[in-house]
């Protein structure tokens, strides 16, 4: 199984096809044709994973293997009408102007889609798909794959003697 393939539903904006991150070795996974333009260590979650960034899709790995992969989209939230109930609704894992974003998670489908209800009342859209190894409870998108915005936000402390 090439990346691309494995990742077509993702790339096409069609999560009702999608059915889980197959467990792939990070050296193997080619999702785009071609060396990543950016390979890099950063957060995912509350730990730190390898980044790889090809071009609009970025690959996320720890010990060798994926774990995540990640699209940026922009589709109607009714492009998941026909998928089961979500096992999760979390709170926002990005800031997003102008909206709340929050995160459906699919547990046995492998399948987080970050979905935005702006402000001002317009349609719900999708922004984010994001695909894992399907997982049988919620508890298991843990530290290692998901933080809440709210706990990275880190608010000064006044110093002894001031108000």
């Amino acid at each position: 199984m090439t990346g691309a393939v494995s990742l077509q539903p993702l790339l096409e904006g069609a999560p009702a096809t999608w059915h889980g991150l197959p467990p792939l070795p990070a050296d193997a996974f080619d999702p785009v044709p071609g060396t990543p333009a950016a390979v890099d260590e950063a957060d995912l979650g509350g730990l730190p994973a390898e980044r790889r960034t090809y071009g609009n899709v970025t690959v996320w790995a720890r010990d060798g293997a994926v774990v995540m992969v990640e699209i940026p989209c922009d589709l109607p939230a009714s492009t998941l009408a026909g998928l089961e109930a979500p096992c999760a609704a979390l709170p926002n894992e990005l800031a997003i102007p102008g909206g709340y974003a929050r995160e459906q998670l699919y547990c046995a489908r492998g399948l987080v889609a970050t979905i935005v209800k702006p402000h001002d009342g317009g349609e719900e859209r999708i922004v984010r798909l994001r695909g894992i190894v399907p997982i049988a409870d919620p508890q298991a998108f843990g530290p290692g794959l998901y933080q809440p915005f709210e706990d990275r936000v880190r608010w000064a402390t006044p110093s002894r003697g001031e108000g």
